[in-house]
């Protein structure tokens, strides 16, 4: 399978996991909605500025998005901000923090079964 198809398909996967339509993350990138469509079709592959847009609005790795990687762990703006105050929080916090974190995947698991089952 070439990187481009990759490409689309971890696109449209990514942003279905974040909750996000098309719309929607072209709102976060400040982009017009078609220009997502175009990616995900294949129509256009996006440059070097939006595929740093796509990063920064999924929290996503580049190298994941483009298929050079299996490793989705981003060192993007969002995870620069969590490393950076994650800096500062006791060990009692961060285990509160890790729960928190555990229940929100569940609840979001929660919600994507509920619009399944409808």
């Amino acid at each position: 399978m070439k990187r481009e198809h990759f490409f689309r398909e971890r696109l449209r996967a990514i942003r279905k996991v974040r909750g996000l339509t098309g719309k929607g993350l072209a709102i976060l990138m400040n982009v017009p909605p078609s220009t997502i469509s175009h990616f995900e079709s294949g129509r256009r592959s996006p440059s070097f500025k939006n595929l740093l847009r796509l990063s920064d609005a999924l929290v996503i790795n580049i190298d994941y998005l483009v298929a050079r990687t299996d490793n989705q762990h981003c060192a993007g703006k969002m995870w620069q901000k969590l490393y950076a105050t994650l800096q500062n929080i006791s060990l009692e916090d961060l285990e509160v923090l890790a729960n928190f974190s555990e229940k929100l995947v569940e609840i979001n698991l929660q919600k994507k079964s509920c619009h399944i089952n409808k």
